[in-house]
Order: C-alpha cells, then structure tokens, then sequence
C-alpha cells in the first residue's frame, strides 16, 4: 500500500487530477508501528467520500491516512460525523470541537477548528472561550452548556451530568441535546485514536 511523507504547511490545489501526491497533514514527528497511507491508497467507498475536501484543502489529514486502513469503519465514522453536523450549527460542533480536543490535548484537531472558525468569522475571543472556557469570550448561552456538557462528560466519564444536560436540553431541545451528545461522543473517540497515533497539529 502506498504511504507518505510529511507536509509542512496547507497546500494549493493539487496539480495531480487524480490526488495521489496530495501531502498528508498533522503527521507524528516520529515514524512509529502503523504506516499512514497515500490518498492513492484509500480504498472506495471512502476516497469518494474524502475527495471534495481533499480537494478544496490541498491535503490529506494524517487521522484520515491511518484510519484508512480500516475503509469500511472509517466511512462510516465520516457519514456518522456529517450526520451529526446537519443536525446542530456549525458554532456548536467547533465548541464541541475545540472543547474536547483541547481538554484531552489532541492539538491536531484543535488547530483545525481553531481555523475552520475563524474562517467563518469566529473572533480570537470566541476561539478562546470555546477552548478555554474564559469568561471574557463571546459564547451564547447554549454554547457555553455545550461546553459545560463537554467538559462534565470528559471528566466523569459520562457519568454525573444530570445537572448539565438538563440545562442543554431546556435551551436546545431534546433532540439537539442527543446531537450534542453524539457529537462529544465522536470528538472523543477521534482524540483518543489521534493522540494514540501520536499525531501533531497541522501547519502549527
């Protein structure tokens, strides 16, 4: 299977119509037992499914190369997340986002939402609040019980959080709540794999 080298920074539009020389972002700055590979190498469906972002990015993020080699698990792991992204703004998935990844130090996926918000206009402070929890940001009222939501679940282990998802859920609603859940639930699980595979933050 085809595998890859480092990439030092976010790429321009890849020359390569076919995408197998894209660079592969957030590498470990050490080879270990688990060999990333190529964009080449992603099997179907999941090259598809990656292709549009690959594409509009210039890379190939250094989570994705690894999963790869579990195709089928990985593909469905991705439309489990785009699900959920429909189902809630996309503030609330950069503070489930930042809040997580910075609380379990997954400076991967950190770095990422860190930009993809400010891209879409998210001030320094409100970046700040979300992965810091300072009082002086800018986060709503249902921001701030995402991130309360977040940070209870991480450090009980899910359990003893009444108090914070019945504040979640009599802002958002029940059905965003279980959204909000499922969401910490997958940023969790991508920042155990993450930090396993000892990925680093791209372009930091």
């Amino acid at each position: 299977m085809g595998v890859i080298g480092s990439a030092p920074g976010p790429a321009s539009e890849p020359a390569d119509g076919d995408l197998g020389e894209v660079p592969v972002a957030g590498l470990p700055s050490r080879r270990g037992p688990i060999e990333p590979l190529s964009f080449a190498a992603v099997a179907e469906p999941m090259r598809s499914a990656l292709r549009p972002r690959v594409r509009r990015l210039g890379y190939l993020g250094a989570f994705f190369a690894f999963a790869a080699r579990q195709p089928e698990a990985l593909h469905g792991f991705h439309r489990f997340t785009e699900e959920l992204k429909t189902s809630v703004s996309p503030d609330v998935t950069d503070v489930v986002a930042l809040t997580v990844a910075a609380t379990l130090g997954n400076d991967y996926e950190r770095v990422q939402h860190e930009r993809l918000a400010g891209r879409r206009g998210r001030t320094a402070a409100w970046v700040r609040a979300a992965t810091t929890g300072d009082p002086a940001g800018e986060l709503t009222a249902a921001e701030e019980a995402v991130r309360a939501l977040a940070v209870r679940m991480i450090a009980g282990a899910g359990h003893g959080v009444d108090a914070e998802l019945a504040d979640l859920t009599e802002l958002v609603g029940q059905d965003d709540a279980v959204a909000v859940l499922l969401l910490i639930g997958r940023y969790v699980a991508h920042a155990h794999v993450a930090n396993a595979l000892s990925l680093t933050a791209p372009f930091g």
